[in-house]
């Protein structure tokens, strides 16, 4: 609940501050003395954006605060704590507009943003007067008021929570399959590459062995002269080394000589027939020659794409490997994917027909009580429609991210398309509201649609701006009817011209503009009791405020009693009025 308001240096107005009570607060004034200004000060509050143009001339920043009652207010006291703001049973909100373009948001406080200001002031006040007719006038708000009246939202979470999930996986697959069609390139050289090494059949080593061979190869001919002529010169030809054997044998003075070198002498014979051997193998091959000389042009084309040695070539083959692996293991992802989709797409499509089911069943129940509501404040003869269309084939721009399941298209919000649509006078087919409802019609749906939700919960505050735009008379004293009613669940603060509604008032303020040392400045003033009948006699009657006059607003006041006019429900005894009041 609103408690306090303080405006300074905002516009014409200097400083003021308004103390709200429970119940329904008027206020009333002359036209042109400030009554917008103090709605446009509380849109403040709300967490509306604003310009340096609202400060009061001359001076340098306007400031308003605004004190809360929110010990009952649980969704407040939950956002609050979810912002890490410490929980009070009193909320301050400041907002302090400067012409430097410093602005500031304070929140009990402590600095904050204007994006956190305005997640807690659209469940802290409500306002009904040109900004919530336009927004009546857009459809996209249809659908969150349908669901309201219904108490749906706890079924339009789960489908919203589905549709995240589809759209996640959706995007997976996406971002799988472009991936996978890739990967089919990918794989396709990969496969080449893995056959190319593997029909090489490498062996670690390979490329030294066959070097060395094919130096044999190419030098076959020096091989077998060098080696014959070593085996000559050691053992072979009669000038070989061991013919010291044959000299000891002639002159017995080299036999220590020969003993000395027999050992020697051994292994040389060995090494000799060892170099015989080798070169009776030698062979000058040209066929074998051109294979090794092709074998190393095959694993030097194999280095230069695959790695420096052959090593790295295998190394490569065991990644390739690898890499197929994966891109077959992508394939089965794609198709649990593609399976978890189709089951979350049945979901929610079971639960998103329900979801609609629930809301035709709920549009019939709300045109019976809005028609009920409308007739009451003089629109007897309109008819009220709520206009449930499905997503199929629809053609329209404006929807919420969507995706199309078979013939129908999802979002967030369910299947549906959901508009208000209005008959105003008899024989004429009911219309979208943009396109026939005046502003006072307009107004007294806004306050038929309030005064049916109140036992739902929502905001604590209601300011209701031009919903006497229109109207007068009978109707008017319903409409005040309907705001008194409206206040037993709500603290509802009234902006009016019509002494029809303002004699309902809990609280009446009079809102007066006067110039002073040469400037302008608003004031409001609570109203007593005689003060109160002053006011609505001026409202009856004008400049010219006769005994007569006032005699008839006293009249009006004191014998008002809305108890035979009220809705059932509304007939409470003080104390379940605070419980309604306080409840969420």
């Amino acid at each position: 609940m609103l408690s306090e308001l303080t405006i300074k240096s905002f516009a014409i107005i200097d400083e003021l501050t308004l103390s709200f009570s429970e119940g329904l607060n008027v206020l009333s004034g002359e036209t042109g003395a400030g009554k917008s200004i103090i709605i446009n000060a509380i849109n403040l509050i709300q967490g509306r954006r604003t310009s340096a143009d609202i400060i009061r001339s001359d001076e340098e920043e306007a400031i308003v605060d605004a004190l809360f009652d929110i010990s009952d207010n649980n969704t407040i006291l939950n956002k609050i704590d979810g912002l890490g703001i410490e929980k009070e049973e009193s909320l301050v909100i400041k907002r302090v507009i400067s012409h430097s373009g410093k602005n500031k948001v304070f929140i009990n406080g402590g600095l904050a943003t204007l994006g956190m200001l305005a997640g807690i002031g659209e469940d802290l006040i409500a306002i009904s007067g040109q900004h919530e007719s336009q927004l009546l006038l857009n459809p996209e708000r249809h659908i969150d008021i349908l669901d309201d009246f219904g108490s749906l939202h706890s079924l339009r979470e789960k489908v919203g929570t589905l549709f995240k999930r589809l759209l996640k996986l959706r995007n997976e697959l996406v971002d799988l399959t472009h991936a996978a069609d890739k990967r089919a390139e990918r794989e396709s050289l990969l496969d080449f590459q893995r056959n190319e090494i593997e029909r090489a059949n490498l062996k670690v080593g390979e490329d030294e062995d066959i070097k060395r061979e094919k130096d044999i190869l190419i030098n076959s001919e020096k091989l077998l002269e060098y080696s014959n002529h070593a085996y000559n010169t050691i053992y072979g030809a009669k000038e070989s080394v061991l013919e010291i054997k044959d000299i000891s044998r002639i002159d017995s003075s080299l036999g220590k000589l020969y003993d000395a070198m027999e050992s020697s002498i051994i292994e040389l014979e060995d090494i000799a027939l060892s170099l015989r051997d080798y070169a009776q193998k030698i062979e000058f091959d040209p066929a074998k020659l051109e294979e090794a000389e092709q074998r190393l042009l095959e694993i030097n084309k194999l280095k230069k794409k695959y790695g420096s040695t052959i090593e790295e070539i295998l190394q490569y083959k065991d990644r390739i490997q690898r890499e197929l692996k994966d891109i077959s293991n992508s394939e089965d992802t794609i198709t649990n994917l593609k399976n978890e989709l189709h089951d979350t797409e049945m979901e929610i499509l079971k639960m998103a027909e329900d979801l609609s089911d629930k809301r035709r069943t709920t549009a019939e129940k709300l045109k019976h009580s809005i028609e009920k509501e409308l007739w009451s404040v003089g629109m007897e003869k309109t008819v009220f429609e709520v206009g449930i269309n499905n997503h199929r084939f629809n053609t329209r721009d404006n929807l919420d991210e969507n995706v199309d399941i078979g013939e129908l298209r999802i979002t967030g919000k369910g299947i549906d398309d959901v508009e208000f649509l209005l008959s105003p006078n008899p024989g004429e087919s009911p219309r979208a509201l943009s396109r026939i409802a005046s502003g006072g019609e307009l107004s007294r749906v806004i306050l038929a649609l309030k005064s049916i939700l109140a036992q739902k919960g929502g905001v604590e505050t209601l300011i209701f701006d031009e919903v006497d735009a229109g109207i007068g008379g009978r109707v008017a004293d319903i409409v005040g009817q309907k705001l008194k009613s409206l206040s037993k669940f709500h603290q509802v603060i009234c902006i009016t011209h019509l002494p029809q509604i303002a004699r309902f008032a809990d609280t009446h303020y009079n809102i007066s503009k006067k110039v002073k040392d040469g400037r302008t400045a608003t004031s409001v003033r609570r109203l007593d009791k005689e003060e109160r009948i002053g006011e609505i006699a001026r409202m009856l009657a004008g400049a010219e405020i006769t005994e007569t006059v006032k005699k008839h607003a006293r009249e009006m006041i004191e014998t008002m009693n809305i108890g035979s006019y009220l809705p059932e429900r509304s007939r409470v005894d003080d104390k379940k009025d605070k419980s309604c009041r306080g409840s969420r």
